[in-house]
């Protein structure tokens, strides 16, 4: 463990002055998509083995053009660009796109430009069609759309609110809803778009126009929970990476998941919609393996591993005096970091080799006690967290005996009530525009616990390249 307290002490020396940390080893991390083989909308991937996502939003011109000029010569013509879409020099003048040709790589704008520009000259895809679907009344905040690509939560809707293309308004969805197949062969996928603020103006089919800002976005294909080399996943977090190259520091981003259990219902989010999360989103909706428990701290007696499933606690051969009681105690820990999300109930047995009582503290709940267990007999134990309550912040299993030196035996914690995730999907949009300023990984399945497989784990397990051991 020397490479971990090297990390730990670097992160402890970096730290501001008076402020304290903790370093919580997790699990060895697992790309379950590592060459992005969903949907990507305005991006394009680059690498072979493991892919990143780029944004895909703009191109250069390989002419000047002068003013009242209508064409552009241009490095490339992306395939995101359609009819009607708008691009821009300044990110303030649109220009609507009448036509192009991909064989002298020229687009034909609508207007006639107002200024001159150099070649080298960055355009920018800002925004592409949308068809709206049904009367969208001023003052509401739900919209329903027909549109040619995948629309995510996070992304924004764009409209004129007077004649010109310049009177551009621009909301952020809050949540985009898939509502189907129409016919239109161009923009088939009709979505229900609840939006971050009301519409200041009626977007009526075919008398407004409305748009789709062009930022780059990935949609996955169902992803399945995968498994650790030593058994099955136990609870895990969903996170990704996205890295400026550029000066700016960060580029504004929305992650969404939905999961679902082995029957493909949903768990979190739904059939047709994302739930917006977090980096490091936690899905406790997995059994707690024994073998996770050897990697918890023992705060009195000792602890291991019982083949086969089982964490063998020993109480303490030491025995504490409370006036005229005495009595020997077993107590594992652990700090859950992130929180563990609400709503879900744990079971498990335990089996002492004498009698005692048993404790479960989920912090920040009441103990749930469990009095004059019999010995060597398998009880089965619980608890629960409501669903909407605080979430899941330290786990302690105590048992307290008279004998010292007991042995108590404690099983996986399965879920006895509620759905276990079997599968994932998820989303995630940028607020970027360029080309090779950005880049993001694919989603990243880190098990929340340690367990066996970490003893010997390499981060490359059947990949083609190596990067050493991970020890957290």
């Amino acid at each position: 463990m020397g490479k971990y307290q090297d990390i730990v002490n670097l992160i402890e020396n970096s730290a501001l002055e008076f402020t304290s940390l903790k370093v919580v080893p997790r699990g060895t991390p697992i790309f379950p998509d590592p060459l992005l083989s969903g949907q990507l909308r305005f991006a394009r991937k680059t690498g072979a083995n493991f892919a990143v996502m780029n944004p895909d939003n703009q191109f250069s011109l390989t002419e000047p053009t002068q003013v009242a000029q209508q064409t552009l010569n241009v490095d490339q013509i992306l395939s995101w660009l359609e009819l009607g879409s708008l691009i821009t020099f300044n990110q303030t003048e649109m220009l609507e796109v009448q036509n192009w040709d991909p064989t002298n790589k020229a687009i034909y704008v609508g207007a006639p430009l107002s200024a001159s520009r150099p070649t080298g000259s960055v355009v920018s895809l800002w925004a592409t069609p949308l068809v709206i679907h049904f009367d969208a009344l001023a003052g509401q905040n739900q919209l329903i759309i027909r549109s040619r690509y995948q629309v995510v939560n996070g992304d924004a809707i764009s409209f004129p609110t007077s004649e010109t293309l310049n009177s551009l308004k621009e909301i952020r969805i809050k949540e985009a809803s898939y509502a189907g197949q129409d016919l239109d062969p161009d923009f088939s996928n009709i979505f229900v778009l609840t939006l971050e603020e009301n519409l200041p103006i009626s977007l009526l089919p075919v008398e407004n126009r409305l748009y789709l800002r062009a930022f780059p976005s990935y949609t996955s294909n169902v992803q399945s929970v995968p498994p650790i080399t030593s058994g099955q996943m136990g609870p895990f977090l969903l996170d990704f990476l996205g890295s400026p190259l550029d000066a700016i520091p960060r580029y504004e981003e929305t992650f969404a998941v939905r999961t679902f259990d082995s029957a493909n219902q949903s768990v979190e989010g739904g059939i047709n919609f994302y739930k917006t999360v977090q980096h490091n989103h936690p899905i406790a909706n997995r059994p707690i393996w024994a073998e996770n428990m050897i990697f918890w701290d023992m705060i009195r007696g000792s602890g291991g591993f019982l083949s086969p499933n089982r964490f063998r606690m020993l109480t303490s051969e030491e025995k504490i005096v409370d006036g005229s009681d005495e009595y020997s105690v077993a107590r594992v820990s652990t700090k859950l970091v992130p929180p563990l999300p609400p709503g879900v109930t744990y079971q498990f047995r335990v089996r002492p080799s004498s009698n005692g009582d048993f404790r479960i503290i989920p912090a920040p709940y009441v103990p749930v006690d469990y009095l004059n267990l019999p010995q060597s007999v398998d009880t089965v134990v619980s608890f629960t967290t409501p669903p909407g309550g605080a979430p899941l912040e330290k786990l302690d299993f105590i048992f307290k005996t008279e004998q010292a030196g007991t042995e108590v035996r404690i099983s996986d914690a399965t879920l006895p009530t509620d759905p276990t995730v079997g599968s994932f999907q998820y989303t995630y949009v940028f607020r970027v525009l360029g080309r090779t300023n950005f880049q993001a990984t694919s989603i990243i399945v880190k098990p929340y616990f340690l367990s066996l497989s970490d003893l010997t784990a390499r981060y490359n397990d059947g990949k083609n390249y190596n990067s050493g051991f991970i020890y957290l």
